[in-house]
Formats: C-alpha cells, sequence, structure tokens
C-alpha cells in the first residue's frame, strides 16, 4: 500500500485522473491509495466507481468448439475439393452447406454469436435435403430403397444430432457467446437449457 501511495503522490494531476479512468483493473490496494491521493488533492472524481471491478473474460476457446471450427474452416472445404472430382453433382448440392460451415467456423472462432446462426441455417439446410431426398426414394415406391435410406440417413444423423446438442444445450458456448443456438421452431433468443 506504501508502493502505491509514494507512486501516486510522485503524479501530476492529469496523470491521476487518466488513472481513474481505468479503476476496475487495479489491484484494491492500488484503487484505494488512487482514491486517498485524488481525495488530497481534490480532484474532480465524482463520476469514478471505486468499486468497479473488470469485465469478466471468455473462457478460452478450446476443446469441442476448436474442434467443430477446425473441421468447418480446414476439413470440409478439403473434403468438398475431392467429393467435387469424384461426385460434382454431389458437391454441387453439398456447396451450399459447405459454405454455410465455413462461415460458421470463421465466426465462431473470432467469437461472433453470429456464427450459431450460421449453424443453425446449416442445419436448416441439411433437414430440407434430408426431406427433398426422402420424396424422391419414396417415389420410387421401393421398399428396399426406403429400408435403406432410412438405415442410411439416421446413421449420417448422429454426428449433427450431437453437434446440434452440443451448441443448443453446451454451457461452455453460452458463456463464450452469452446464448446457445436457437431451436428450429419456437422461441427467439438462444438460451442455456
Amino acid at each position: 500500500m506504501n508502493d502505491f501511495a509514494s507512486y501516486y503522490a510522485s503524479l501530476s494531476d492529469d496523470d491521476l485522473l487518466r488513472l481513474t479512468a481505468d479503476v476496475a483493473n487495479l489491484r484494491p490496494e492500488a484503487r484505494e491509495a488512487l482514491s486517498t491521493e485524488t481525495q488530497k488533492r481534490n480532484l474532480p472524481c465524482v463520476s469514478v466507481d471505486w468499486n468497479a471491478q473488470p469485465e469478466p473474460k471468455p473462457p478460452a476457446g478450446g476443446g469441442w468448439l476448436l474442434l467443430y471450427c477446425v473441421g468447418a474452416v480446414f476439413i470440409n472445404p478439403i473434403w468438398l475439393i475431392f467429393t467435387t472430382v469424384n461426385q460434382p453433382t454431389v458437391a454441387l448440392i453439398a456447396a451450399p452447406d459447405s459454405v454455410l460451415l465455413l462461415g460458421a467456423g470463421i465466426l465462431l472462432w473470432k467469437r461472433n454469436p453470429r456464427g450459431l446462426d450460421w449453424v443453425r441455417w446449416s442445419y436448416l439446410y441439411l433437414f430440407g435435403l434430408l426431406c427433398v431426398d426422402f420424396v424422391v426414394v419414396a417415389m420410387g415406391r421401393n421398399p428396399e430403397a426406403i429400408g435403406a435410406f432410412i438405415g442410411e440417413t439416421l446413421v449420417g444423423l448422429i454426428p449433427v444430432l450431437l453437434w446440434w446438442l452440443y451448441f443448443r444445450r453446451s454451457k461452455y458456448i453460452y458463456a463464450v457467446y452469452g446464448q446457445n443456438i436457437r431451436p428450429f421452431f419456437g422461441k427467439k433468443s438462444g438460451s442455456n437449457t
């Protein structure tokens, strides 16, 4: 405390006033010494909140969120390039989803909550494709094809469903972005449920 008091006593009035602008980031001892020195000098510090606390920083990115971002930004575009060479029609159909995933990955990596909307749009696009694909298969009226489609779809939807639940219910996502991903239908704002 004495070190802070002697340091602040050696500063000019302007320097002390500049320090009061960032009082939330000072240690309690430094804050008390600064308050004492400004009162001694009768400096105009009426609007200073001496009890202000620094804003909590969001948790560091990592774990599942980092895995999702790496997959969306790096792995998915590589997959799309290889698919374009081998199956151009599939690549053409998957391209909008790849753009949405790339945008989601970049936004989430930059800690922008709009990335959650991009993830949601990606899942809505996949759901739409799934519905169209089912209608096409069902129009063929081949029970074996319908059974195979349902089996393949259920296996393919497991990772999508797991990621959806992660973005929908994760406390970590809520801590980083201040919200979880919105449901397909229902309330507008995402919440930590």
